[in-house]
Parts: C-alpha cells; structure tokens; sequence
C-alpha cells in the first residue's frame, strides 16, 4: 500500500471509529447467549430427558421427522428418544435458560421450511413446559442482557431513501423530521413519491429481478435454448422483460399475484423474434441460427428498445407463423395485440429468462422448473415433511424414490405438480411435436388444485394461502438482507394487510420499508431474536445510488444530469467496472430458498471499495468536474460533497463531523503532502466515497 493509500487508511479508520462508534451492529441474540442445557446449572438427566419426551420430542416427530428423523443431520426427531435427545442436547439445540433462545425456535421462527405460526408457537410453549420442570429448583442466573439501540430519526428516513431511490436527502425531506408530531404516515408519503420515481422504479425492478428469478446468464447451461449465444444485450433485454411486466402490474394496482397469472407481457421486437424461434423446428445444421440473427443487420438498436405490451394466446397446437428473423413483422406488433403462439407464456416461471436460468434435461423432465417455481412464488423448495395429501400420483420414478423414502416423499409431491410443463414442451423448452396428455395435481404446502396446463400451475400459485406471506418475506430479506421472523407481530399484520389490500405490492412495500422492521427505529420481535445489523451496499446498488447522487451533485453546479441507467455506465469507467465486481450482489442459487448475498466485508473486498473509490473520484475531480477547486471554493465543494454525495445534510447530527473530516484530509494533502488543490481534493472525494454513508445501508 502506497504512501497516499496508507494515509488515507489511516484518517478513514480513525474517522469511523470516532464517528460511528454508536452505529455498530447489534450483538445478536445467538451469540451473547449459549444454547446450551448445561447453562441451567445441574439438573436431573432422568429427569430433563422424561420431560423431553412428554413435550418438545412429540412436536418434532409430528413436524420434522421426514428430514431429521431420517438421515438428515441433525437427527433431533429420530425414532429413538434417547438419540433424539443426546442429538438436542449435544447439537446446543435448546437454551432452557431462555427457551427463546433455543436454536430450533430461531430457526422456524426465521422462516425455515415456512412451518405455520401455531407450530412455531407450539416448539416454545414445549421448549418452556420443559425448562419450567427442570429448572424450577435452580436458582436462576440473570441472563446478559440483550440491548437495543434505537435507530436515530435522521438515520431512519435516510435508509428509506437509500433503499427506495438511492439519493441523499434535500432540504425539503430533511425538514419533515422537524415536524412536532412526526409518524409513519410522513414516512410513508415519502417513501411513494421515492417510489414512484425513476430511479426507485428502477431499483424496485432491481429487487423484482432478483426474486422473480430473471436474473438469467447465458451461458454453457443454457446453450440448448438459443446455441451459442453469448450477448449481453440480448441477455439484459430478456431480464427486463418481466421486471417491466411486474412493475406495470404494480403501477396499476392490479393484484401483484398476478405474476404468477399474467399473460400480458412486456415485449420488444427482439423478445418477440426469440419466442418465434423457440418455436422453430430447425435441423441440426441450423444450431447458430439465432446467434448469426442477431449479430446481422437484420437487428437494430431500436429493437431493443421498442417496448410494448402484448397478450400471449396459447390456445393453439401449431407454431407461430412468422418466422422468427421477419424482423419487419415483429416491429409492426403494436401495443395491446393478441398474439397466437402454442407455448404457454404464463406468469414469471414462463419466460426465456426464466427457462434459460434453469435448463432441464431428459433426466430432470421439468422437476426443476416447478421446484424453482415454487421458490420464485412461495418462498420455499419441496420437503420430504410436507405432509400434504396428493391425489393423483404419477411420474413418480419408483426406481430411485420407493414408497416410504426421503426422496418419495418429495417426488410424490413434485412430479405431478410438473407434468403440465411437458403438454407442449421438449425438455430444451421448445415446442413439443408430441404432446404428453397426462392431468397433474398441485398440492403443496396444505394446498391442492387440478392441473390440465401450465395456467393452472399460475393459478395454484396465485391463490396459495402462504402468497402473502412469502412476498412480505421476500422483501423483508432483500431490504434488510435477512429474513424476519414469521410470528414477529409487526410481521403478520404486514402480511394481513397485504391480502385484506388484494395485494397491493405498493402498499406492502411502503409498509415494510417505513416499519421498524427495516428502519430499526424501535425493538422488533426480529432484533430481539436475532439482532439488528447495517449491511453492506451491494454493488448494483452502490452504483445505482452514486449516480443518483452524482446526478445531485451535477444539478446543484448548474451541470445537466446524465442519463439515468442505474449506475450501468458510472461503473462501467475503466479501472471500476473490475473491483466493482468484488463488492458482490444479489443472487439465487438453484435449489436454494434465500437470496445469497455475495459480499463479504474482508481485506479484498475493502481492497476492492479503495480501488473503485479511487478511480471514481479522479473522475469526478479530474475529469467530469462536478469538484472543481478552481471554479468553486474548497469550503463550497467539501460542502456539496457531504450534503450531496455523502448524503448528510445541514442539521444531520453526523454532518459536521463528516465535514470536517474531509476538510482535514484536504488540508493535510495540501500542507504536508504538497499535493496541490485538485489532487488533495480528490484524496477527500475518496474519503466520501468510502465512508460508511456510502458504503453501508442503515446508518
């Protein structure tokens, strides 16, 4: 590390630790406690494994015995009680000291396998049953206390922001916290116009991406759908297609369960020419047809960007007419027409981007498709304790799932549930030349329905009784990047507003994104559990947010904003877009039920942060401009740079020391470095760059 970096360490480490002292993370509740039975003191084995066996052990073997009575580890509902509590006991799995504490209660209270609330509460009241018999002669030791520390009302109204647009505070905003009787309907009005914006429909569309499963890469897996092809434009234009449709939906106030129903999507002539393709019987040799058609000049930019809104008719057996390099008649395809193609193009799990996400094969036959379906839609993957009866049991390979395994006990389940997609479909997603006739089921979760097509996959999906409550969880996780616990009280009323509301998505959003669930603006059921922690901007969203605020910076020099593309261009700069790539983002991983979130706060990702920091900040000074020493005053820079990139404004509690900060590292490049004006300035723009403000979410 070179001498400027070193210094630039240095001032940033002290100015944190300083300033930001109060803002750490929350100790969570796992770890300032041990969930230990041993922490009871000494009781009674005899005793304390009767117990188990009269009130916690039922209520495993009823709910979690196909997984972990199995050959699932751990094995804490075998059927062996004595096992079962050896496993309890040596695994930590239960606090009787503070049964809400018990590591098993945090788990499905957290979401896990979406068990139902009466379940959960019925794990504690067992766990508390059981504490109160063994424990009753013991004198109690005083547990550490778990504190809370309230977020500041300045904190709280920035993180709304940061999260629904990305942009510092005005003036105006900033002066509704002065307001003497402040409550969350102030909040929430601001958060709908930040909404409503461009820049947070933007990053909506960047959660809805994520969730909804378009975030597709065309790669080796998905070679069978389009052979060969390698583009990211094409690649960005399939992953916008349904984050447009489900932002229409949500603009409209049209029930959001609509996504898994709808058949009006967002096309341009290019989505419409790939959907004609996967309609076409080519012959081997044509393998790199699709590729060479859209490297021709037979495609334009202009078709990329000529959106619209088209209703798919599945309702025939014979591929679309047109061939699928016509590309005259795909741009004379207006807004609103009814389009007769014979692959069913229904709801999210429908799409190209979906479909190449997920390829499937003759040995996987669609079971992928619906497993992914059910964890865009509901949350959750298939599990062998899902006790949900299914009335018509085919294409179920008894070869390698006998009645009474672990693995029948999911295929009993899924494989009916996929047998739609095989009505018109090859395994490659194509259109099928011979169409498999034979009627599905859908039953999951405590729900069942007929299945004669893949609509009615969308419409199982839709009316499912847990829709509400997966969506609230699924933005509860991407927002504060963990889930919330399910029988949190704040929680459930969040989700029981969103289905007396008809999800409304809107209204949910602007809910959760205001509540202390997010904010930390008070104690939670889900701090309490499990703490409360600031995350780490994640790189779409670092990029997305700097340009907003640059785009501020620019306004208030007289300068004209750039084009608002979500940060794609502002990291795109040579010398970002590499160690911006090492800041991580928001993905899924196939099987999996949770966001991943790919950005550990280590030497390289910090690393990474300078370098990109770095490299932004010779632009803005040396380049671009929006920091001038020459035309502006150093005082009027550091100024818009705390107020405007930093995002703290005249009155903020942190402003003044923010300010003086930068002033110090200006000054010290200039009196001790010799740097000179433009030079010491961009030393202070890096230190913005990386201050916590910028680099994290909820301070």
């Amino acid at each position: 590390m070179g001498l400027k970096s070193t210094f630039l360490f240095l001032v940033l480490g002290a100015f944190i630790a300083v300033i930001y002292n109060a803002c750490s993370p929350m100790e969570s509740a796992q770890d300032s406690v041990s969930s230990s039975l041993s922490q009871v003191g000494e009781v009674d084995p005899d005793l304390s494994k009767a117990t188990f066996a009269s009130t916690l052990y039922p209520v495993l073997r009823n709910n979690c015995a196909q997984c972990h009575g199995v050959n699932q580890n751990p094995r804490f509902a075998v059927e062996d009680v004595n096992s079962a509590f050896s496993t309890v006991e040596s695994r930590s799995l239960v606090n009787l000291s503070q049964p809400n504490q018990s590591q098993i209660y945090l788990k499905v209270s957290g979401g896990h396998q979406n068990f139902p609330v009466p379940v959960i509460d019925e794990i504690l009241l067992q766990i508390q049953t059981w504490s109160r018999t063994v424990i009753t002669s013991i004198p109690e030791t005083p547990a550490e206390p778990i504190t809370f520390d309230a977020a500041e009302p300045s904190s709280v109204l920035s993180k709304i922001k940061n999260l629904t647009q990305g942009g510092s505070l005005t003036p105006t905003e900033w002066s509704v916290l002065q307001k003497p009787n402040l409550d969350s309907r102030d909040l929430e009005q601001l958060a709908r116009t930040w909404i409503d914006s461009a820049e947070g429909q933007a990053k909506l569309g960047a959660y809805l991406r994520v969730l909804l499963h378009q975030s597709v890469s065309l790669d080796q897996d998905s070679d069978e759908l389009f052979n060969s092809v390698r583009d990211k434009t094409f690649e960005a234009t399939l992953q916008e297609s349904f984050v447009r449709t489900a932002l229409d939906l949500i603009k409209r106030n049209r029930p959001f369960h609509e996504i898994a129903t709808t058949r009006r999507f967002a096309v341009n002539s290019v989505i419409l020419s790939a959907h004609a393709w996967m309609e076409t019987d080519y012959p081997r040799t044509m393998r790199t047809a699709f590729r060479d058609h859209l490297r021709s000049s037979l495609v334009t930019p202009a078709d990329y960007n000529d959106w619209r809104f088209v209703t798919f008719d599945d309702q025939v057996a014979t591929p679309v007419a047109q061939a699928f390099s016509d590309m005259n008649h795909w741009r004379s395809i207006n807004d609103g027409a009814v389009l007769k193609f014979a692959i069913p193009r229904v709801g999210y799990f429908s799409t190209i981007a979906f479909q190449a996400e997920y390829p499937t094969n003759a040995d996987n036959q669609f079971r992928v498709t619906i497993n992914q379906a059910m964890i865009a839609g509901l949350g959750r993957s298939y599990n062998p304790s899902d006790n949900t009866p299914q009335p018509l049991e085919v294409g179920i390979p008894l070869s390698h799932s006998e009645k009474g395994t672990q693995c029948y006990a999911c295929h009993r389940l899924m494989d009916p549930m996929r047998m739609p997609f095989g009505f018109k479909m090859t395994y490659d997603y194509k259109l099928g030349r011979s169409f498999q006739e034979n009627m599905g089921s859908f039953a999951f979760n405590n729900f069942n329905a007929p299945l004669s097509s893949v609509g009615d996959i969308g419409s199982s999906i839709a009316n499912h009784p847990d829709f509400a409550q997966a969506w609230v969880q699924k933005m509860c996780e991407i927002l504060n990047t963990k889930k919330c616990q399910i029988n949190d009280p704040i929680f459930m009323s969040i989700v029981n507003d969103f289905k007396t509301s008809g999800f409304n998505f809107k209204e949910m959003y602007t809910k959760l994104v205001t509540s202390p669930l997010i904010t930390g603006a008070e104690e939670t059921m889900t701090s309490l559990q499990q703490g409360f922690d600031v995350a780490r901007q994640r790189r779409e969203h670092f990029c997305h947010n700097l340009q907003v605020r640059i785009n501020q910076v620019r306004e208030a020099r007289g300068f004209p904003a750039l084009p608002f593309d979500g940060g794609l261009t502002l990291c795109a700069i040579r010398n970002v877009s590499i160690p911006a790539d090492a800041l991580g983002d928001d993905l899924n991983v196939r099987g999996g039920e949770s966001v991943v979130n790919s950005f550990p706060s280590d030497a390289f990702s910090s690393q990474a942060i300078e370098r990109v920091c770095t490299s932004l900040a010779a632009q803005w000074v040396e380049r671009d401009r929006e920091f001038d020493p020459f035309n502006l005053s150093i005082d009027e820079n550091l100024k818009i740079m705390t107020e405007l990139l930093v995002g703290l404004p005249s009155g903020h509690p942190r402003h003044a020391p923010m300010l003086a900060a930068l002033k110090e590292t200006y000054n010290y490049g200039m009196q001790s470095k010799a740097l000179g004006a433009r030079n010491a300035l961009r030393h202070s723009a890096i230190l913005a760059c990386q201050s916590p403000e910028i680099q994290g979410v909820g301070l």
